[in-house]
Protein backbone atom coordinates (compact mmCIF):
# COMPACT_ATOMS: atom_id res chain seq x y z
CA UNK A 1 0.00 0.00 0.00
CA UNK A 2 2.58 2.46 0.53
CA UNK A 3 4.59 1.65 -2.39
CA UNK A 4 1.02 2.25 -4.02
CA UNK A 5 0.99 5.50 -2.95
CA UNK A 6 4.70 6.28 -3.36
CA UNK A 7 4.11 5.30 -7.09
CA UNK A 8 0.39 7.44 -7.10
CA UNK A 9 2.62 10.27 -5.39
CA UNK A 10 5.33 9.97 -7.90
CA UNK A 11 3.45 10.07 -10.79
CA UNK A 12 1.60 12.97 -9.36
CA UNK A 13 4.74 14.68 -9.25
CA UNK A 14 5.97 14.00 -12.68
CA UNK A 15 2.39 14.78 -13.62
CA UNK A 16 2.85 18.67 -12.03
CA UNK A 17 6.49 18.98 -13.40
CA UNK A 18 5.68 17.65 -16.48
CA UNK A 19 2.95 20.20 -17.38
CA UNK A 20 4.71 23.05 -15.74
CA UNK A 21 7.71 22.11 -18.10
CA UNK A 22 6.04 21.97 -21.03
CA UNK A 23 4.40 25.64 -20.39
CA UNK A 24 7.83 27.03 -19.57
CA UNK A 25 9.44 25.76 -22.02
CA UNK A 26 9.69 28.00 -25.38
CA UNK A 27 9.11 27.16 -28.49
CA UNK A 28 10.11 28.29 -31.73
CA UNK A 29 9.50 28.14 -35.60
CA UNK A 30 10.86 29.58 -38.46
CA UNK A 31 9.52 31.20 -41.22
CA UNK A 32 10.85 32.01 -44.47
CA UNK A 33 9.39 34.70 -46.44
CA UNK A 34 10.54 35.64 -49.99
CA UNK A 35 10.89 39.24 -50.60
CA UNK A 36 10.82 41.01 -53.97
CA UNK A 37 10.19 44.59 -55.90
CA UNK A 38 9.57 44.48 -58.99
CA UNK A 39 10.77 46.87 -62.32
CA UNK A 40 7.60 49.66 -62.25
CA UNK A 41 6.68 51.23 -65.36
CA UNK A 42 3.13 52.50 -65.39
CA UNK A 43 1.82 55.41 -67.55
CA UNK A 44 -1.66 57.60 -67.62
CA UNK A 45 -2.74 60.63 -69.61
CA UNK A 46 -4.75 63.13 -68.31
CA UNK A 47 -5.89 65.77 -71.82
CA UNK A 48 -7.55 68.56 -72.66
CA UNK A 49 -10.72 68.54 -75.22
CA UNK A 50 -9.14 71.37 -77.53
CA UNK A 51 -8.89 71.27 -81.29
CA UNK A 52 -5.86 72.35 -82.89
CA UNK A 53 -7.17 74.61 -85.70
CA UNK A 54 -5.16 76.21 -89.05
CA UNK A 55 -6.55 79.77 -88.71
CA UNK A 56 -7.38 82.21 -90.81
CA UNK A 57 -5.41 84.68 -91.32
CA UNK A 58 -8.14 87.60 -90.52
CA UNK A 59 -8.50 90.86 -92.97
CA UNK A 60 -5.07 90.61 -94.20
CA UNK A 61 -5.12 88.98 -98.35
CA UNK A 62 -1.80 87.89 -99.56
CA UNK A 63 -0.56 85.81 -96.15
CA UNK A 64 -0.27 82.37 -95.41
CA UNK A 65 -2.77 80.63 -93.40
CA UNK A 66 -1.02 80.54 -90.05
CA UNK A 67 -0.31 77.71 -87.59
CA UNK A 68 -2.58 76.61 -85.11
CA UNK A 69 -4.26 78.99 -82.56
CA UNK A 70 -2.66 78.17 -79.37
CA UNK A 71 -1.50 74.70 -78.47
CA UNK A 72 -3.20 71.99 -76.97
CA UNK A 73 -2.15 70.37 -73.57
CA UNK A 74 -1.69 66.92 -71.92
CA UNK A 75 0.27 65.87 -68.62
CA UNK A 76 1.54 62.04 -68.80
CA UNK A 77 2.26 60.67 -65.41
CA UNK A 78 4.48 58.18 -64.70
CA UNK A 79 5.99 55.94 -62.38
CA UNK A 80 9.19 53.78 -62.56
CA UNK A 81 11.55 51.76 -60.60
CA UNK A 82 14.83 50.88 -62.11
CA UNK A 83 17.79 49.40 -61.40
CA UNK A 84 18.87 46.22 -58.94
CA UNK A 85 18.34 42.70 -60.82
CA UNK A 86 16.37 44.41 -63.84
CA UNK A 87 18.86 45.42 -65.76
CA UNK A 88 16.77 48.30 -66.43
CA UNK A 89 18.68 51.67 -66.72
CA UNK A 90 16.06 54.05 -67.31
CA UNK A 91 13.12 54.28 -69.52
CA UNK A 92 11.49 56.35 -71.81
CA UNK A 93 8.29 57.45 -73.21
CA UNK A 94 7.17 57.36 -76.90
CA UNK A 95 4.32 58.95 -79.27
CA UNK A 96 3.54 57.27 -81.97
CA UNK A 97 0.73 58.45 -84.14
CA UNK A 98 -2.30 56.00 -85.72
CA UNK A 99 -2.95 58.00 -89.19
CA UNK A 100 -1.59 61.13 -90.64
CA UNK A 101 -2.50 64.37 -89.95
CA UNK A 102 -4.47 66.96 -92.79
CA UNK A 103 -3.17 67.01 -95.89
CA UNK A 104 -0.26 70.05 -96.14
CA UNK A 105 -0.08 69.95 -91.78
CA UNK A 106 2.19 68.24 -89.46
CA UNK A 107 1.92 67.19 -85.75
CA UNK A 108 4.50 68.85 -83.38
CA UNK A 109 4.65 67.99 -79.69
CA UNK A 110 7.11 69.63 -77.00
CA UNK A 111 7.28 68.34 -73.58
CA UNK A 112 8.00 69.80 -70.20
CA UNK A 113 8.84 68.17 -67.23
CA UNK A 114 6.86 68.84 -64.20
CA UNK A 115 8.46 69.81 -60.41
CA UNK A 116 5.41 66.69 -58.86
CA UNK A 117 6.30 63.62 -57.42
CA UNK A 118 9.81 62.74 -56.19
CA UNK A 119 12.86 62.09 -58.47
CA UNK A 120 14.23 63.31 -61.77
CA UNK A 121 11.42 62.84 -64.17
CA UNK A 122 13.58 62.52 -67.32
CA UNK A 123 14.45 64.95 -69.87
CA UNK A 124 11.50 66.51 -72.24
CA UNK A 125 12.12 67.77 -75.61
CA UNK A 126 12.27 71.40 -75.25
CA UNK A 127 11.16 72.41 -78.72
CA UNK A 128 8.59 71.68 -80.90
CA UNK A 129 9.31 68.30 -83.15
CA UNK A 130 7.16 66.63 -85.37
CA UNK A 131 5.63 63.40 -85.20
CA UNK A 132 6.98 61.28 -87.62
CA UNK A 133 3.84 60.02 -90.21
CA UNK A 134 5.30 56.64 -91.14
CA UNK A 135 2.77 54.95 -88.25
CA UNK A 136 6.15 52.79 -87.13
CA UNK A 137 8.60 55.03 -85.40
CA UNK A 138 8.36 56.71 -82.57
CA UNK A 139 9.29 59.77 -81.52
CA UNK A 140 10.95 59.89 -78.04
CA UNK A 141 9.22 62.58 -76.51
CA UNK A 142 10.43 61.81 -72.55
CA UNK A 143 13.99 60.15 -72.37
CA UNK A 144 16.19 59.00 -69.19
CA UNK A 145 13.74 58.55 -66.87
CA UNK A 146 15.08 56.62 -63.57
CA UNK A 147 13.01 55.95 -60.60
CA UNK A 148 10.38 58.42 -59.94
CA UNK A 149 7.02 59.25 -59.94
CA UNK A 150 5.07 62.20 -61.47
CA UNK A 151 1.93 62.64 -58.92
CA UNK A 152 -1.51 62.24 -60.07
CA UNK A 153 -3.07 65.89 -59.97
CA UNK A 154 -4.37 67.61 -62.64
CA UNK A 155 -1.26 69.31 -63.85
CA UNK A 156 1.45 66.71 -62.79
CA UNK A 157 3.61 65.04 -64.98
CA UNK A 158 5.29 65.86 -67.80
CA UNK A 159 3.34 68.35 -69.77
CA UNK A 160 2.67 67.73 -73.89
CA UNK A 161 2.22 70.40 -75.82
CA UNK A 162 0.65 69.93 -79.55
CA UNK A 163 0.64 72.43 -82.21
CA UNK A 164 -0.55 72.18 -85.65
CA UNK A 165 1.50 73.35 -88.68
CA UNK A 166 1.63 74.17 -92.21
CA UNK A 167 4.60 72.07 -93.60
CA UNK A 168 3.33 72.32 -97.33
CA UNK A 169 1.06 74.98 -98.22
CA UNK A 170 0.43 73.40 -101.66
CA UNK A 171 -1.05 70.48 -100.40
CA UNK A 172 -3.46 72.19 -97.54
CA UNK A 173 -6.97 71.56 -98.34
CA UNK A 174 -9.66 72.92 -96.12
CA UNK A 175 -11.00 69.42 -93.34
CA UNK A 176 -13.42 68.88 -91.18
CA UNK A 177 -12.37 68.14 -87.59
CA UNK A 178 -10.02 65.11 -88.33
CA UNK A 179 -9.69 63.11 -84.93
CA UNK A 180 -6.36 61.14 -84.72
CA UNK A 181 -5.03 58.94 -81.64
CA UNK A 182 -1.12 59.53 -80.09
CA UNK A 183 0.36 56.06 -78.50
CA UNK A 184 2.19 56.94 -75.94
CA UNK A 185 4.65 53.89 -74.42
CA UNK A 186 6.51 53.53 -71.68
CA UNK A 187 9.60 51.26 -72.16
CA UNK A 188 13.73 50.61 -71.59
CA UNK A 189 15.37 53.28 -72.56
CA UNK A 190 17.77 51.16 -74.27
CA UNK A 191 14.44 49.76 -77.26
Amino acid sequence: MKNKKFFIGLMVIALIFGLSGSVWAAVAVDDTVGLQVDTIHLIAITASDEDLLISDIGSTAGLIPADSTGEKFAYLKYTTLVGGDSGVISYKITALLDKAPPLGTELQVKTTIGAAGSGSQGTGIEAFTTIPIDFTTALDVVTTIPSCYTGTGGTDGAKVAYKLVVSDFSALVPVATSDMTITYTIQDATS
